[in-house]
């Protein structure tokens, strides 16, 4: 009977549009050895798994997990139930490291997710090697000298566009190395941005070189970092030091010798003066700061009961777009709307960020007729005119026709038809023929029960309408009822719902060719079989 069951199962999973039932997700761009990130296992049809057994992530520190959440997600047209199953790692190594497979255990079986590769990099340093532009030939003759001479020419400098600005208005914080002596230096340890959203402006291995001229004196230097910097809170905001390591050289010109020594430079933190947002905020306020346009439209403003309708929002300008959330929709009576994906477009730059977000929100109809979408509006904070503003897009009218025929003519749906029920009826009769066989060698005697199974197999190549159908189930059970043995009973029960289940599968399958649906829901819990719906 296991054999049967897995058919059984990955026909229900064919059957509902689940190629992939347990599919692993990782982060799409390479992940930094060392730091966390996380990995997403999507189950569809959760109802289907009983337990599961996770990999062993091995390569990896886990800092927490598992953690469910439940979800939807569009599957031919319907809003389907997902499972989301997710931990937080940290790869302890670079390279290619495998994320094993999840699996997820049936009553009948165990059926695998994807294998994955994560690409894990070696955490990027921020070097920087300096000539010597001092001219000396003999090093500093004592400790004190020494210390006093590498301060006066190697440190390091944090600048900031400006130390007072309201939350959510940008500002760039850039840490500077000033060198004018033989050294190699790297850096130990980064500022922790706490109270700020960030984004890196230059990437750490391609920070710019210079040649500049400081209180009269000309230095190398380098660009160690620079971040665009948003503020999430308001208060006195610290931008904590940067930490760099050094290894200077002198050259004895006496002993004819490098001088070397170890040297840890940090910068000096800088305070920021962090306004808070003035009062009454609007109600469509959802803490946007900057200067922003918002537009919107539906994918088709006229579709089917049984389609699935696109609300897409674009906002642009410029802002604070990395601590945006959805604007709030307010659906129609009858209309149901559902999270929205969003896709980013913008370029980041000294003066802030500047691009557009794209959300598309996914939405069905419980009933057909016209519709309208209120207009949406967003609202903002100018901060060059410190003050807010609230913009709207137009209502939308769009309609939802009752469930129809898929798209094209009634030859090439009744062609399409033809074609499904040739590839379902011998699928259907090859099982049938397997638990035709199975059959038999515990009831062999009872020459009932097979004149019974030929009667059925016949009356499915009859290839009948629902009506028939539902006539020749209602036949082949009536024909069980007899005196037959207790084994005998249990062999024909297995066998009656191994036949309801097929027969059922085929006729949901050709109802949803002439969108029936519905019709056959109603005409099963009549006869009494809603355990197969």
């Amino acid at each position: 009977m296991r054999f049967y069951g897995i058919l059984l199962v990955s026909f229900l999973f064919v059957k509902n549009g689940i190629g992939q039932p347990i599919k692993t997700l990782l982060p799409p761009k390479p992940v930094i050895v060392g730091t966390a990130f996380q990995v997403q296992f999507i189950i569809a049809q959760p109802e289907n798994f009983k337990d599961y057994i996770v990999p062993d992530f091995e390569g990896f520190t886990i800092v927490s997990g598992p953690l469910f959440t439940n979800g939807k997600s569009m599957v031919d047209g319907k809003m389907q139930p997902i499972k989301n199953l997710s931990f937080t790692l940290v790869p302890k190594k670079s390279g290619k490291i495998r994320i094993g497979k999840l699996k997820g255990i049936t009553e009948s079986l165990v059926i695998e997710g994807n294998e994955a590769i994560l690409n894990v990099v070696k955490k990027p340093s921020s070097s920087f090697s300096s000539a010597d532009l001092t001219n000396i030939f003999l090093p500093p003759q004592s400790v004190e000298q020494m210390h006093q001479f590498i301060d006066d020419n190697l440190f390091l400098r944090t600048e900031v566009s400006k130390t007072t600005c309201y939350v959510g208005e940008p500002l760039v914080a850039t840490y500077t190395l000033f060198s004018r002596i033989q050294s190699a230096s790297e850096a130990e340890r980064s500022p922790a941005f706490y109270g700020f959203s960030m984004v890196d402006l230059i990437d750490i291995n391609d920070a710019p070189v210079a040649i500049q001229e400081y209180r009269g004196k000309i230095f190398n230097t380098q660009v160690l970092r620079q971040v665009l910097l948003y503020p999430v809170q308001s208060g006195q905001l610290v931008l904590d030091p940067m930490y760099v390591s050094n290894t200077v050289e002198f050259p004895d010109t006496v002993l004819q010798k490098i001088i070397t020594t170890q040297r840890e430079i940090v910068s000096s933190p800088v305070i920021v003066h962090v306004k808070p947002l003035p009062l009454p905020k609007p109600a469509s306020f959802n803490g946007a700061t900057g200067n922003f346009e918002i537009e919107a439209h539906l994918e088709k403003q006229l579709f089917h009961l049984n389609e699935q309708g696109m609300l897409l929002v674009t906002i642009k300008g410029n802002g604070n777009f990395i601590q945006l959330t959805p604007p709030k929709i307010l659906w129609p009576v009858g209309i149901e709307g559902f999270e929205a994906s969003v896709t980013e477009s913008y370029h980041k730059s000294n003066e802030g960020i500047s691009g557009a977000l794209h959300y598309e929100f996914p939405l069905t109809a419980d009933t057909s007729g016209n519709f309208v979408l209120p207009p949406i509006r967003f609202s903002f904070f100018d901060a060059a005119k410190m003050q807010y503003k609230t913009i709207q897009t137009d209502s939308i009218d769009f309609s939802v026709l009752p469930p129809s025929f898929p798209v094209g003519n009634k030859k090439q749906s009744d062609n399409n038809l033809k074609t499904a029920l040739l590839l379902i009826i011998p699928f259907i009769l090859g099982l049938i023929l397997l638990f035709r066989l199975k059959s038999k060698k515990a009831i062999k005697n009872d020459s009932r029960v097979n004149v019974v199974e030929k009667e059925a197999v016949a009356g499915i190549q009859k290839k009948p309408n629902l009506h028939e159908t539902i006539n020749e189930l209602g036949k082949f059970e009536q024909k069980f009822e007899g005196s037959l043995s207790i084994i005998q009973k249990e062999e024909v029960r297995s066998i009656k719902e191994d036949y309801q289940l097929l027969i059922y599968a085929g006729v949901q399958h050709s109802l949803k060719e002439k969108g029936l649906e519905v019709r056959c829901t109603t005409l099963f819990r009549e006869k009494g079989y809603s355990a197969y719906l």
